[in-house]
């Protein structure tokens, strides 16, 4: 089918987190489709640099990262010249400093595109003028929210309720076919029956680790022999460390840092604990579904649309450590549920693959160029 239109997408984080994760897998399946694509974003950025973009004549890279209202201004710039050059530009902006530049373009620089708007967080909308105001512009034409419960709380700031839609995030069912465990046996030189649980999310407030290290500290006193693992890197890492210090917990629990891959490791956990306390949805413990690893995780944000106790998931509220340590310890202890847990999680996480979401995203982009008229 040849589309009549083009995406942009605007990307201006430097790190390598979910909504980057998404972007590419919805720019690898939407390529495969043949629909025209470009991505701005910062020059020293992890998305720049992953294969299937680095050197490609899609990719449109901006310097001034290191100074974010420059990098903005360039991008505001970028999108100005890429609309004379693509009259049917659409501009899907992934963070919202990418949608502080669309805004800026066209309600300053006179650009004309409409801007579909990644919404990915479950807190509210900015309370501030500017954050209304770009929610709020004209040319925002659609707001894709990652789960019901972000597009409820994205809505109290939404005038125009009929430009939002929800849109799950998409995994690679394939993505651990091929992955052996025993990661960390091999690196730690772990005894070969240490149980291992950890969890794969950056280290920020809202994934709140310090009840994953309580959480911890409770199973380490009913069996010493478990190992805990973080597994990414964040602002809160260092004040991480001194809790862990703090709870005599610095031989039990180990910082990974980044890991890339990440595979390996995600599949050789016994049980991930995932304990965020806000979360727009938490695609990793959809990753571990497919990984065959069962999940004990918080009822945050859009966690509780994924995470159906005694379904696919063990589900405790955010913050109750006492309750996350008992089911892990159950899942440890438990062949029948885990084996039971696994296999309905596995058959769940195949609704959720990269593909439906590219085909549920370019049905956006179809439909809303339908509706202003830009498909002919």
């Amino acid at each position: 089918m040849d589309y009549n239109f083009t995406i942009c997408h605007v990307s201006t984080k430097e790190n390598w987190r979910g909504g980057e994760q998404q972007l590419l897998y919805l720019f690898e399946q939407l390529a495969a489709g043949d629909v025209r694509q470009l991505v701005i974003t910062p020059v020293d950025s992890a998305l720049s640099g992953k294969t299937i973009l680095d050197g490609s004549p899609y990719l449109r890279t901006v310097s001034g990262s290191r100074f974010k209202p420059l990098l903005i201004w360039r991008i505001a710039c970028k999108l100005k010249s890429l609309a004379k050059e693509y009259p049917t530009l659409i501009v899907h902006v992934h963070d919202s400093d990418a949608h502080t530049a669309a805004i800026i373009s066209s309600a300053f620089m006179g650009a004309q595109f409409p801007v579909v708007v990644s919404r990915r967080v479950d807190f509210p909308v900015g309370r501030g003028l500017l954050s209304s105001f770009k929610y709020n512009h004209r040319s925002v034409k659609r707001i894709i929210c990652v789960s019901e419960e972000v597009r409820r709380i994205t809505g109290m700031s939404i005038r125009r309720k009929e430009v939002m839609c929800v849109i799950y995030d998409g995994i690679d069912t394939c993505r651990f076919e091929n992955v052996a465990s025993g990661f960390f046996t091999r690196q730690y030189m772990l005894p070969e029956d240490t149980p291992v649980v950890g969890n794969v999310a950056a280290i920020a407030p809202h994934k709140d680790y310090y009840t994953f290290v309580d959480t911890a500290g409770i199973i380490h006193r009913q069996n010493p022999a478990v190992r805990f693992f973080i597994i990414g890197n964040g602002p809160l890492e260092q004040q991480i460390i001194e809790y862990i210090e703090s709870k005599s917990l610095s031989s039990v629990i180990t910082l990974c840092g980044f890991l890339d891959p990440v595979e390996p490791a995600l599949k050789s956990l016994q049980v991930l604990l995932y304990t965020s306390k806000t979360e727009g949805l938490g695609s990793t413990i959809i990753d571990a579904y497919s990984a065959g690893v069962p999940v004990v995780c918080t009822t945050a944000g859009g966690i509780a649309e994924i995470a159906h106790h005694g379904e696919n998931a063990l589900t405790a509220p955010p913050g109750d450590a006492k309750q996350l340590a008992t089911h892990v310890m159950t899942l440890l202890e438990s062949r029948e549920l885990r084996g039971g847990l696994i296999q309905r999680a596995r058959k769940y996480a195949q609704g959720f693959s990269k593909e439906i979401m590219a085909q549920q995203t370019l049905s956006c982009y179809t439909e809303l160029c339908r509706s202003t008229g830009n498909e002919r």
